[in-house]
């Protein structure tokens, strides 16, 4: 019983899974004229939105999303959306990696969002790249065959990277547990920090601090305490050198 919903041929140097995006020959020109690409888990998907008039979408090959599929799209738009289910965005598959998904790239079926991964293609790619959620147990293929408009919803309520990720790891949890705050803010702050601008940095650690209902500061000072984690723990490059925030006392 243990078929696949789809099949693609074994890579070949004709075929390359990871260097192609399904239906992005017949949405070139939908894409410029919209200066948005979506980017949805299933091939269906992109079919349906194309009958219903949303021809700026297409899909990985049944692969992780990688750069050089995101160097593809470029050419035509830096505004690139993922469409993700409400299940591939939650906690469980938040902080997956892209490189295990390429160890396993015959087995891979579903879009895996790394978001460190992606802030780092879009830093490089200078590209604007945001997340948006479908409604809970809908495929895009579902929404938009009820209703065309929803669909449009569904985009227009994209969010940056990082606003996706904390608002994603605080859904259904007690914010009024410190524990709970801490650890949503152990795995949003390292992403925060991998932003290459200083005024989205500071944006998103004021979002962060509102949503946790703590002080901006709190999370400033963690951020340094797990830089200075890691600097002495050993096998560290810097382990028993002399830093800048250290004093050195000799008695005589």
């Amino acid at each position: 019983e243990d078929i696949p919903k789809f099949l693609n041929s074994p890579q070949t140097p004709l075929f390359n899974k990871s260097h192609l995006l399904y239906g992005l020959n017949l949405a070139k020109k939908a894409i410029r004229d919209a200066d948005q690409v979506v980017i949805v888990e299933g091939y269906l998907d992109v079919i349906a939105l194309h009958q219903n008039g949303y021809a700026n979408s297409v899909s990985p090959m049944g692969t992780a999303l990688n750069e050089d599929q995101l160097r593809y799209l470029k050419k035509y738009t830096r505004r690139i959306v993922l469409a993700l289910d409400a299940d591939a965005a939650g906690e469980k598959a938040t902080l997956r990696g892209v490189e295990v998904a390429r160890q396993a790239l015959d087995r891979e079926t579903e879009l895996v969002f790394d978001p460190r991964g992606l802030l780092k293609h879009e830093a490089r790619l200078q590209a604007d790249v945001r997340v948006t959620t479908l409604p809970p147990g809908l495929d895009p293929d579902d929404v938009v065959l009820k209703d065309r408009q929803e669909w449009q919803r569904v985009l227009n309520s994209a969010k940056p990277i990082v606003v996706h990720v904390m608002e994603a790891l605080a859904a259904g949890q007690d914010l009024e547990d410190a524990k709970v705050k801490s650890s949503i803010a152990s795995q949003v702050i390292p992403l925060i920090e991998d932003v290459p601008s200083a005024v989205e940095r500071d944006t998103y650690r004021q979002q962060l601090a509102r949503l946790l209902k703590v002080d901006e500061r709190s999370l400033l000072g963690s951020q340094k305490v797990r830089e200075r984690t890691r600097r002495s723990r050993p096998g560290s490059k810097e382990e028993g050198q002399i830093t800048d925030r250290q004093q050195v006392v000799i008695t005589v």
